[in-house]
C-alpha cells in the first residue's frame, strides 16, 4: 500500500490524496491533504518497524524525503516546526494556521523521519529533522493548549484564509464557505491524531504529558454524548444512542464565525475518530473514558439493534462487521486495532529484533496477546 501510495509522487513530491485511476492520469483530488501527506510518511515508518532489516525502507527512502521537502516548503517555510498557510485535509475542506490535529502529526512524522534518517545512516538529515520537530513542539504547546483543550491559533494574516473548497472554483461558492472550513476555539475529536501515531510508533510525547492527559479528559466531557435529541441526531447514529462527535464548541462559536461553515463533519459521529480518540484516553490512563467510547460504538453496531444492510451507501445500518462514515466499510474505522496495541502498551522493532509492552489495562494481571511472528527476537524489554 506505501508503495501504491508513493507511485504517484509528482515532480515536486506531493502526494495526491486520492490516487488517480491509471498511470498518470489526473483526477479532480490529485492534489495533496495535509494529514493524508503526514499519515504516508509515518506508514512508511511503521512498514520499516515490522519488517526485518532496512532494505525495503532504503528503496523508499528517496520519495520519503522528497515528501517531507514538499511538506516544509509548503506549510513550514520558516522552519520552526509549526504549520501556517492554506492546509487542505481528509475532512474534504482547507483551514488555516496551527492546530494540534496537524500539527501534531507534523511532529510525529517528523520524528520518524529522524528515526529513518539514522538507519539511513544520514547523520546531518536527522538532526536537521530532529531541531525542528524540537522547536514544534515547545512552540505548539504553548500556543495551542488553551488551558482545557488544544484549539486552532488562525493565521494573523486573513489573506492566507482559505478561498475554496476541495476542487471548486471559489466563485461557485456559498458565502459561508468562503475562509475556508476552520475550528478556531472548538475542541476537536482528532486534536491529538499525532500523539496516536507516536504511541504506536515509540517516537516519544509531543506535547507535555500532563496537559495532554487533561485534553483527552475535557474532549471526552465535551465531545460525549449520552443521548442525541432527535433534532440534533447526527450522520451515523441514531438518536437514541451515544457517540462521540468530531467538533464541539463549548466557549461558543467566535462572532466572526458566525454564518460560516466550520470544519467538515463537525456535528457527525466517526466511528474511526472515536476509536482512535478511545486508544488516546487508554495511553493516557483514562481507561474509564476510552472503555465508555468503545462499549459506545460496540453497541451502536449490535447487529440484533439494526439490519446489517442499509439502502443508501449514507445511512446508518448498525452492521457490526462495517462501521458506517461516507460509505459502507470505512477504512478509518481499523483504527479499532490500536486499542488492542494501546491497552498493551505494545511496541515493536523488527530491525533491532525488539518487542515490549507495558500495559495499562490490569497491569498487574495481564493476558498477553498471542500472536504469529516471522523470526525470533534476541530480546525483550
Amino acid at each position: 500500500m506505501r508503495e501504491q501510495e508513493l507511485r504517484f509522487q509528482s515532480e515536486d513530491g506531493a502526494l495526491p490524496f486520492r490516487q488517480h485511476t491509471e498511470e498518470g492520469g489526473k483526477g479532480s483530488c490529485s492534489y495533496p491533504a495535509t494529514d493524508g501527506m503526514f499519515g504516508t510518511i509515518l506508514g512508511v515508518y511503521r512498514e520499516y518497524l515490522v519488517s526485518a532489516d532496512g532494505r525495503w525502507l532504503a528503496r523508499q527512502w528517496p520519495k520519503i524525503v522528497k515528501a517531507m521537502d514538499f511538506c516544509l516548503a509548503t506549510w513550514d517555510s520558516d522552519h520552526d516546526g509549526v504549520l501556517s498557510g492554506q492546509q487542505h485535509n481528509t475532512l474534504d475542506g482547507k483551514l488555516g494556521g496551527s492546530t494540534s490535529w496537524l500539527g501534531s502529526l507534523y511532529l510525529a512524522a517528523l520524528r520518524a523521519m529522524e528515526r529513518m534518517a539514522i538507519e539511513m545512516d544520514d547523520k546531518e538529515r536527522a538532526e536537521y529533522y530532529a531541531a525542528i520537530a524540537a522547536k514544534g513542539s515547545a512552540k505548539q504547546a504553548t500556543t495551542l493548549f488553551n488551558g482545557e483543550y488544544y484549539q486552532q491559533k488562525l493565521d494573523s494574516n486573513k489573506a492566507n484564509w482559505y478561498r475554496d473548497h476541495g476542487h471548486m472554483n471559489p466563485k461557485e461558492l456559498a458565502p459561508a464557505l468562503v475562509d475556508g472550513m476552520n475550528y478556531d476555539n472548538g475542541c476537536l475529536t482528532d486534536q491529538l491524531l499525532g500523539q496516536w501515531w507516536a504511541d504506536q510508533l515509540n517516537l516519544g510525547a509531543i506535547y507535555p504529558r500532563g496537559d495532554e492527559k487533561i485534553a483527552l479528559a475535557n474532549l471526552f466531557k465535551n465531545n460525549f454524548i449520552l443521548k442525541f435529541s432527535e433534532k440534533d441526531s447526527p450522520l451515523w447514529t441514531s438518536a437514541d444512542q451515544p457517540g462521540m462527535v468530531a467538533c464541539t464548541w463549548p466557549k461558543g462559536i467566535a462572532p466572526e464565525f458566525k454564518g460560516k461553515k466550520m470544519i467538515g463533519y463537525s456535528g457527525c459521529v466517526l466511528a474511526g475518530l472515536e476509536y482512535a480518540a478511545a486508544a488516546a484516553m487508554i495511553r493516557a490512563g483514562l481507561l474509564k473514558e476510552g472503555f465508555t467510547v468503545v462499549k459506545a460504538v460496540s453497541d451502536r453496531y449490535d447487529g440484533r439493534l439494526k439490519s446489517p444492510f442499509h439502502k443508501s451507501a449514507w445511512g446508518y445500518g448498525g452492521n457490526p462487521f462495517g462501521d458506517d462514515e461516507s460509505g459502507k466499510y470505512y477504512a478509518r474505522s481499523q483504527s479499532a486495532w490500536s486499542l488492542l496495541l494501546a491497552g498493551q502498551g505494545f511496541i515493536y522493532d523488527g530491525p533491532l529484533a525488539r518487542i515490549g509492552f507495558k500495559p495499562v489495562w490490569q497491569p498487574d494481571d495481564h493476558f498477553l496477546q498471542v500472536f504469529p511472528q516471522k523470526n525470533p527476537f534476541r530480546r525483550a524489554f
